[in-house]
């Protein structure tokens, strides 16, 4: 049972440590006093995202933390073996669960206080607590959550075979997907094949090492620039050696230049300087040109490896657009398209074989489905009745309801459905003389409230939850209605813990214990607070809820009758 519960700084709660017992617990207050804020906060225990808006402003965090005793033989032994507890712990049999959620959003969920994963703490607070919202009456019309509810009525009767239907067409699945790939025509995979092939000579002829690419790159770039010298040390050779228009070269007219001085330089000292420097340079130039001419013809060897570099390139590029941008990347392609390869040239007995498992299997989950069906119609016969006894005593005399079960056509997509091949839908008339018509069509609020307070009690006692949460369940009821709500669920909280949030007099008047939420300024904030009220202040609650004021004689002399007639029903 839940025994202990804590909530600090979540939404307008400041600090609330409440004790819980055994029975019925109503929880009533004004409209907008937190009501729902006190089920958010076990809701977060439930395992609800986490949202940084119920930290209460100017806090940092917020805090959910409830204790349930002989809570560990709730679990099944594998989940329970998850949370690795101690010896000490598993005889004391007691769980702590606590959700913390900071201003940023960041949600950090514990269980004795270890810390441990969401969906972990989604596990474990499952079986201890469930929470029945208002939206539930709205998510009980889909066809879907209708077949749910008739699963976790058979329970373990229909879970083996339910997962061996979810292995068959996980199975189905995965088969159906492999024949694609193989290709279910024999000419696609023959054309695939030629393609592969292909593909594969061309990165295997091509031959590139490891670190070659990079080789050739830092190759093509020095060879690069010798191709620039190479060009520029021939055009020079050229201009020293070359005659335009008749003219003769350079290195020419300077020896003609210092033969012209040859009888002037005998006379003159200075000019036989100036002629043995011009004929220096006539030989100097021809030296130069003859050096650069065989410099240039030099260079040519390098000119040719860049071509050769330059084409092993080139056909490296042609392969990275096809196949991958780095070498690590066409080696990934050439040993995934040599597995394709080799999977596609066993294609085609692989395929005869897969196909013939299919087949087989196929006719397997035929008797499976309709294992499936046999179990469901018994129950649905089962739960049928129980849930028409129920809503009779819901004072809904009439009633008539039953769970219809159809075959799913071959073909449609809900064939290979993770459920099975049934079409289940809820089927109600609330009145004499009516058809049998869909839950979703017919039901007002306050029947299809009705139908989930009936389906919750009956599941309650096969799943064994020791706590059960109900806000609001008394949703467009009234008078005798009410009544019949409250005694349900008196009767539903023997042996178990019923929380109940209510406003109406006939069901809180029936409850064991009242918890009465309010508003109250502390330090000029508002924050909701949640109290425990004595026989007295019950009738003044009642008196409030009968005619809105709490202090009418005839409402407290009304609540008294109430409160009277609740006791003598607890005898």
């Amino acid at each position: 049972m839940l025994e202990r519960l804590s909530i600090q700084d979540f939404a307008l709660i400041r600090q609330l440590d409440l004790h819980t017992e055994m029975g019925l617990t109503v929880i009533s207050g004004e409209t907008g006093a937190g009501k729902s804020i006190f089920l958010g906060a076990l809701s977060y225990l439930s395992g609800l995202r986490a949202n940084r808006e119920v930290v209460r402003k100017g806090s940092s965090r917020a805090l959910v933390e409830a204790e349930f005793s002989e809570a560990t033989a709730l679990l099944a032994p594998e989940l329970l073996a998850s949370l690795a507890l101690s010896e000490e712990e598993l005889s004391e049999e007691r769980l702590i669960l606590s959700r913390e959620v900071d201003r940023n959003g960041h949600s950090t969920a514990r269980i004795n206080g270890r810390m441990v994963s969401l969906s972990l703490l989604r596990e474990v607070a499952a079986p201890l607590l469930a929470i029945h919202a208002q939206h539930e009456q709205l998510r009980l019309y889909d066809p879907q959550e209708q077949a749910r509810v008739l699963d976790r009525y058979l329970g373990e009767r229909v879970a083996p075979v339910l997962e061996r239907w979810k292995d068959l067409r996980r199975f189905r699945l995965e088969g159906m997907k492999e024949l694609k790939d193989l290709g279910m025509n024999p000419e696609e995979r023959k054309r695939q094949t030629e393609l592969l092939r292909y593909q594969l000579e061309e990165i295997h002829s091509a031959d590139f090492k490891p670190g070659e690419v990079e080789m050739l790159s830092e190759r093509f770039r020095l060879l690069s620039a010798a191709e620039r010298v190479q060009e520029e040390v021939l055009e020079s050779a050229a201009l020293l050696n070359s005659e335009e228009e008749g003219q003769p070269a350079v290195r020419h007219l300077l020896g003609k230049a210092a033969g012209t001085l040859k009888q002037s330089a005998a006379a003159s000292h200075r000019l036989a300087e100036i002629q043995l420097r011009l004929q220096t340079m006539a030989e100097e130039t021809g030296s130069l040109a003859g050096e650069l001419r065989d410099l240039g013809l030099s260079l040519m060897e390098k000119r040719q490896e860049s071509e050769v570099v330059n084409a092993r390139l080139d056909v490296w590029d042609k392969l990275r657009a096809k196949y991958g941008e780095s070498e690590e990347e066409i080696a990934e392609f050439r040993v995934k398209a040599e597995q394709r390869l080799a999977d596609l040239e066993a294609g085609e007995s692989r395929f005869i074989s897969l196909r013939g498992e299919l087949l087989e299997k196929e006719k397997e989950a035929e008797s499976c489905a309709a294992e499936l069906t046999k179990l469901r119609r018994k129950a649905a016969e089962e739960l049928s009745e129980k849930i028409s006894v129920k809503l009779r005593e819901l004072n809904m005399p009439e009633v008539r309801f039953t769970i219809d079960i159809q075959p799913v056509l071959r073909g449609t997509p809900a064939y290979w459905s993770e459920n099975g091949r049934d079409r289940i839908s809820f089927l109600i008339a609330a009145n004499r003389g009516e058809d049998l018509l869909p839950l979703a069509k017919i039901a007002s609020g306050g029947e299809s409230s009705r139908v989930l307070l009936a389906i919750k009690s009956i599941l309650a006692d096969s799943e064994g939850i020791p706590v059960l949460i109900f806000d609001e369940i008394d949703s467009g009821i009234s008078g005798v209605s009410a009544g019949k709500v409250g005694l349900s669920l008196k009767e539903l909280a023997h042996g178990r813990q019923v929380f109940a949030v209510s406003h109406m007099a006939q069901i809180v008047s029936l409850a064991d214990h009242h918890l009465f939420v309010h508003k109250e300024m502390h330090r000029e904030r508002t924050e909701t607070r949640l109290d425990v009220l004595d026989e007295a202040e019950r009738r003044h609650e009642l008196a409030r809820l009968l005619t809105g004021r709490k202090d009418d004689q005839q409402a407290l002399e009304l609540a008294a009758n109430l409160r009277s007639e609740a006791r003598e029903l607890e005898v």
